[in-house]
């Protein structure tokens, strides 16, 4: 039976794995996401837009749809030979519409469900094919409850798969009363909470309700606090019995409030403003806190209605801010300067666009909406062409569509789900334009720079601009937008700024307007070859050895085909092959492009496609590192014949690539003369007497870097270039961590593995070795208690550290747990630490069940329990009558502190807390991507320095590997052993999915 699949998110993949599995076969996907494209082509399955399937003439017997939110139209859903059908996340028909989790979560229901069901033009109204039946717990939220369907979904899909294929399934009517949630239907506050007509519970549920986890989007509304001055968002929020006034505030601390509700109370924290910043409320005891003015329904609807172009408008937006310096200790206050003449909207769009050097721009316009619910201003996005009447007047046609617009919500640009996203839509409104009176005390957070063309001033947050800095901005504005006013041109040829004053410019002074950059340095080299041109780390070359260097590095370029016009990529560690590579690029007449090692391998991927570069300068470890195209490489040692080109001030010297505020990366090309001018001008500004040494240590992916190499080179200065050596730079600790599956067998032989690896590990300078703690299943399965194992090693190693990776402390008292590891460190003499995780698989909690549902909080709170122990400290626990009974643990320990780590599984809070309590991390790359994991560990960098704990913290990442010399040979050898081990890893995930944390966190 042949299928196709249209729609979004990984359980479209598991449903069609499912199907092949059952024998199906799968015809086409339509999708918008690149990562089930990806899956899709490496099942070498064709992937179509919508458009394009709807105008092919693939026969398919299936049409599943899942995870998809277009309606499709009824003459795809006919195409269908047997049937189209549909996973929703509700049950039929309680729930039809959009976001059923969260309706029901809001109307208090105990049970939820998902649906399969026949897709007809009766949106949600066909036929039932499999349904499930799901409880909803106290605590759950949008998010959690979203993970029990995913659950949920994936089972019911696998049984009624193979019927399906049997053709023995048939659909059963759905019955019931009928209820719609469309995509515009919204809660009637807006997310804010209601103190006074709701009762404590309530509110909580609607905070939970407003929940749809970190790095998804909320489709409907943030759960927010009015102060009676700004809104807030609200992270959690926990009902009490507490009594009070309704809206009082019964408590304030740092943490958060407590607020009394008709009935109850309700203690809230995680507090963000509309910027999505952490802030400290200054709200005291006995506030009274009530809801501010809102939209009736007719406008409530229309905010939902206009939701999803205001969302467009952020995602397509090009943010503009003016390049003046700007300060760093930036306050809540404003502080203006006057704007001179007239200045236009259109001018204001102009401007910015041009000191950004881009064709189109964002700003954020004022909007006076009646509501605070409703944003101050939203977002003006306009492409600068034409002359300034055609854009007054495009700027015109905008506005007016904005009018017959509804109001775009307070919230909107903290919602959308993907974190950059949420912060380019925030710079995005950092620049508003007023063009009528408005109350300061109604800008947002979001706003950093004010242009009231009312009032005829710029406002900037305090400290964002010297008054100089601002007075300098606001005439330069006030400048161009007379010159704008009057100008007939296109908007492209008017200056940006006014013929400089006398004596403030040196344009139309003499240089050298036949040189390169490397004849320039040709120049000197011929006149001091002996001078010290490059030192980095311990290498010394002079001029004359750069030269020769540089020269037969660019004959073998040019053997390749660099000459003039050409782009070569360069991706090399800081080294002397840096600098010998970047002259030998420009003795070939080709312009060189940074790619640097660091960046992201789809950046650099990016770069290299945009540029059209066919060569890459590369060391193996950069190439191998960012995945570079081998036939493009070129390696640093090859030489050949120098070439004779001698190039011309008019070749590309160099592409730089800026990153764009749109997403993708923009180059930028600087021609030789722009070099050697920029160069004339360096000359009075940076004393340059020869022999002098200047420290090179900017990226060559920054301008700056041409002054400290070439400039200083073609100058006579010896440059000192800071290298990426080891010297400086403490190299990663490397260990053996064994998560083996039981599949393959158990006995003895099965851990001859361990004890083989551990000895190779301790004699071989490895730094610890590490078992995990799985039970009742084979994946992981021979590692029930990593103390055993560990304990094992101990008495045949004496250098590497024993650590378990993790030990799932709410299965155990923490007493347990610091005996079995107390003595550990006795065996190993000091050698033990411990990675503590709270457990995701239920079966676990047969040891311990009433640990289940508070598992994280069971951890974290006894992570000083058990330091407290290892410390040698009594402490009091009770006994089987419930007498209080002082513990001490024996053995004691060798070391007076014993090394631990939080297991993370991606959650960001994992990390944060993990900080906070001086506890090391370790993770791993399931459900994250290095870019991710690079964000999350230098969140935790950070709370670690807030922290006040000394150093960086420590940060342990899980990677599997295979040592091997060819990458290739590798691949084949894993290929199987590695297909059985993610096979039993998927069973056990299989088992409990919706606890799964890369699940629940993804």
């Amino acid at each position: 039976m042949k299928a196709v699949f249209v729609g979004n998110g990984t359980l479209l993949v598991q449903c069609a794995e499912t199907y092949l599995a059952e024998g199906g076969a799968i015809v086409a996907v339509s999708t918008e996401e690149p990562r089930i494209a990806q899956w899709a082509a490496g099942r070498s399955i064709p992937v179509l837009s919508l458009a394009e399937l709807e105008q092919s003439e693939l026969a398919f017997d299936y049409l599943f749809s899942v995870a998809n939110l277009k309606v499709l139209p009824d003459a795809l859903l006919e195409r269908a030979a047997r049937v189209a059908i549909n996973f929703h996340d509700g049950p039929l028909p309680a729930y039809a519409g959009l976001n059923a989790p969260a309706w029901a979560l809001l109307s208090g229901e105990s049970r939820h469900g998902i649906s399969w069901h026949q897709m007809t033009s009766d949106v949600d109204g066909g036929g039932i094919y499999a349904s499930r039946s799901l409880a909803i717990d106290p605590e759950e939220t949008s998010f959690s409850i979203n993970a029990k369907c995913y659950e949920a979904g994936l089972q019911a899909f696998a049984e009624m798969a193979p019927a399906l294929l049997d053709g023995r399934a048939e659909p059963r009517q759905q019955v019931g009363e009928r209820s719609w949630f469309g995509k515009s239907a919204r809660p009637a506050t807006l997310g804010v909470l209601d103190f006074q007509t709701q009762d404590a519970e309530l509110v909580a549920r609607q905070v939970r309700a407003l929940d749809f986890g970190s790095g998804y989007e909320n489709p409907l509304a943030a759960a927010k606090l009015w102060t009676g001055e700004a809104l807030l968002l609200v992270g959690k929020a926990q009902a009490s019995t507490a009594v009070g006034r309704p809206g009082e505030v019964l408590a304030a601390d740092l943490q958060g409030l407590t607020i009394a509700c008709r009935s109850g109370a309700v203690t809230l924290s995680g507090f963000r403003d509309l910027a999505g910043q952490a802030v400290t409320l200054a709200i005291g005891v006995g506030a009274v806190l009530t809801l501010p003015p809102l939209p009736d329904e007719a406008e409530r609807t229309a905010v939902g209605k206009a939701e999803s172009r205001w969302g467009r408008e952020l995602d397509q937006a090009a943010p503009v801010f003016p390049p003046y310096p700007t300060g760093h200790a930036i306050g809540a206050g404003w502080e203006a300067s006057p704007l001179t003449g007239e200045v236009s909207t259109a001018s204001v769009l102009a401007f910015l666009a041009g000191l950004a050097g881009r064709n189109d721009a964002t700003i954020a316009y004022a909007t006076a909406p009646a509501s605070p619910v409703c944003a101050f201003a939203a977002p003006l996005t306009v492409e600068i062409a034409g002359t300034p009447a055609e854009l007054q007047q495009a700027v015109a046609d905008k506005l007016a569509a904005f009018a017959k617009r509804g109001p775009m919500a307070a919230d909107l640009h903290l919602r959308l789900g993907d974190a950059d996203a949420q912060a380019k839509a925030v710079r995005a409104l950092s620049v508003v334009v007023c063009a009528a009176a408005f109350d300061q005390a109604d800008l947002p957070p979001t706003a950093q720079i004010v242009l009231d063309l009312a009032g005829g001033r710029v406002l900037t947050r305090s400290g964002l601009m010297s008054e100089a800095v601002r007075q300098a901005f606001a005439d330069a504005l006030s400048e161009y937008a007379a010159r704008f006013a009057s100008a007939e041109t296109a908007v492209a040829d008017i200056p940006l700024a006014a013929e400089a004053m006398p004596g403030m410019s040196r344009s139309g002074e003499p240089f050298e307007r036949d040189a390169t950059i490397q004849s320039s340095i040709a120049v000197r080299t011929a006149a001091t070859p002996d001078a010290p041109a490059l030192e980095a780390g311990d290498v010394h070359l002079t001029f004359a050895e750069l030269d020769r260097k540089a020269a037969a590095f660019a004959g073998a370029l040019a053997a390749r085909g660099a000459k003039p016009g050409e782009i070569i990529g360069l991706c090399l560690e800081r080294s002397v092959d840096l600098v010998v590579a970047l002259l030998g690029i420009l003795k070939t007449g080709a312009a060189y492009l940074p790619l640097d090692p660091s960046y992201p391998a789809d950046r650099i991927a990016y770069m290299v496609e945009d540029s059209g570069c066919k060569l890459i300068v590369a060391s193996p470890t950069a190439a191998s590192r960012v995945a570079l195209d081998p036939a493009k490489v070129v390696s640093p040692s090859e030489t050949g014949e120098a070439p004779l080109t001698a190039g011309s001030p008019d070749d590309l010297a160099y592409l730089i690539y800026t990153s764009g505020s749109t997403g993708k990366p923009k180059g930028v090309m600087v021609l030789q003369r722009n070099v050697t001018n920029f160069f004339a001008g360096m000359d009075d500004m940076v004393p340059h007497e020869a022999g002098k040494r200047l420290l090179a240590v900017t990226s060559i992916s920054f301008d700056i870097s041409v002054l400290e190499i070439f400039w200083a080179l073609s100058r006579g200065l010896t440059v000192v270039l800071q290298t990426d050596g080891a010297g400086e730079t403490k190299l990663p600790a490397f260990s053996l961590f064994y998560f083996a599956s039981e599949a393959s067998g158990s006995g003895h032989h099965a851990y001859r593995l361990l004890l083989e690896g551990a000895k190779f590990a301790d004699e071989n300078g490895f730094e610890a070795v590490w078992n995990p703690e799985r039970h009742f299943h084979a994946f992981g399965g021979l590692y029930p208690n990593p103390a055993i194992s560990l304990a094992s090693v101990a008495g045949f190693t004496k250098n590497v550290k024993l650590r378990a990776g993790s030990c799932v402390l709410p299965l155990h008292h923490p007493v347990r747990a610091a005996e079995d590891w107390a003595l550990l460190d006795n065996l190993s003499n000091g050698r033990a630490g411990i990675a503590l995780a709270s457990g995701w698989q239920p079966n676990d909690f047969i040891l311990r069940p009433e640990n289940f549902e508070k598992r994280k909080d069971v951890m974290l709170e006894n992570v000083e329990t058990l330091r407290a122990l290892w410390r040698g400290e009594t402490l009091e626990f009770p006994n089987h009558k419930g007498e209080k009974v002082k513990v001490e643990v024996h053995p004691r320990p060798v070391k007076g502190k014993i090394p631990l780590w939080l297991t993370a599984a991606g959650n960001p809070e994992t990390f944060a807390a993990a900080a906070r309590l001086g506890c090391g991390v370790l993770t791993h790359l399931l459900g994250q991507t290095f870019e991710e994991v690079a964000e999350k560990i230098k969140a935790y960098r950070v709370a670690w320095r807030q922290a006040g704990h000394p150093g960086v913290g420590t940060v342990t990442l899980m990677l599997h590997t295979f040592v091997g010399e060819e990458e290739d040979a590798v691949r084949e050898v894993v290929r199987e052993p590695m297909k059985g081990y993610l096979k039993s890893a998927t069973d056990l995930i299989k088992r409990a999915s919706w606890s799964f944390p890369t699940f629940v966190q993804k």
